[in-house]
């Protein structure tokens, strides 16, 4: 009795234990086995490489870009006088009466001068470009890739007067307390630095008068170009440019186009 006892909890823990999962047969291998191809990787595109051939050709490049031509000695040298005109009158004015000991106060003018002139150097070339020379002369600024410079080279460009008043100021102030004072000689090396500049810039144009390039036209890599105002162009600014038409009938921008020596700075 016992041992059939036994025999039947025995069935029954069989009879309890889970079915056991079949074994997978093993795969035979194949003896001659197909090559496994890799997926080509994906090319990473190549820079665009320049030869040095190349960058001495754009470097040597005496003129600018594409279909622009250099403006005319007519029209740079309108740019400059519109533009001095219309910065420098109206400062130039005030300390010539302040120099011949008038009492006055001209706070306001100086206050309008210097809007004047922040309007022409700093706003019109961060928005368009151009200064209001170069609308009337109709000409603009390009680098040698055809696009427009950065709007500090057209700002730094105009800044040839305060260049020259600054010097002629310290010179005339400082030059004769050069040998009774040792603190004259600071400001007097700052007016000489200041005069240099302009120098300079009358000097590179003189070299590159084909290229119509002064010392900051070679160093930002500008041109002032002829410009074709836009046909149906609206606006305050276009009315400024149709102004050309007046200088254009005096042959003012008809001068034969960058081959002659400039021989005046622009301002």
């Amino acid at each position: 009795m016992i041992c059939m006892g036994l025999l039947e909890k025995a069935g029954g823990m069989q009879a309890d234990d889970p079915p056991k999962k079949p074994k997978r047969a093993k795969k035979k291998r194949d003896p001659n086995p197909e090559p496994v191809t890799e997926k080509p990787k994906k090319q990473r595109r190549k820079k665009k490489e320049v030869s040095l051939d190349e960058l001495l050709e754009e470097e040597a490049q005496d003129g600018p870009p594409g279909d622009f031509i250099i403006a005319s000695k007519g029209a740079r040298r309108s740019r400059g006088l519109v533009d001095f005109i219309f910065n420098w009158t109206l400062p130039i004015t005030i300390l010539t009466i302040e120099a011949m000991g008038t009492f006055w106060n001209p706070t306001w003018l100086w206050v309008a001068g210097l809007a004047i002139i922040v309007f022409n150097i700093g706003y019109l070339p961060y928005a368009h470009k151009r200064t209001i020379g170069n609308f009337v002369s109709r000409t603009r600024y390009v680098n040698r890739h055809g696009k427009d410079p950065i709007f500090l080279y057209v700002t730094i460009k105009m800044m040839t007067v305060p260049f020259i008043m600054g010097a002629l100021i310290l010179i005339a102030t400082f030059a004769g307390e050069i040998q009774d004072s040792k603190e004259a000689i600071t400001p007097f090396a700052i007016g000489v630095a200041f005069a240099l500049v302009p120098f300079s810039d009358w000097v590179v144009l003189k070299v590159r008068h084909e290229a119509g390039q002064g010392l900051w036209d070679t160093i930002f890599g500008a041109y002032i170009v002829a410009h074709v105002p836009e046909e149906g162009a609206e606006g305050w600014l276009a009315k400024l440019e149709a102004t050309g038409d007046y200088f254009e009938q005096k042959g003012w921008l008809s001068d034969e186009e960058g081959s002659e020596e400039d021989s005046e700075n622009e301002s």
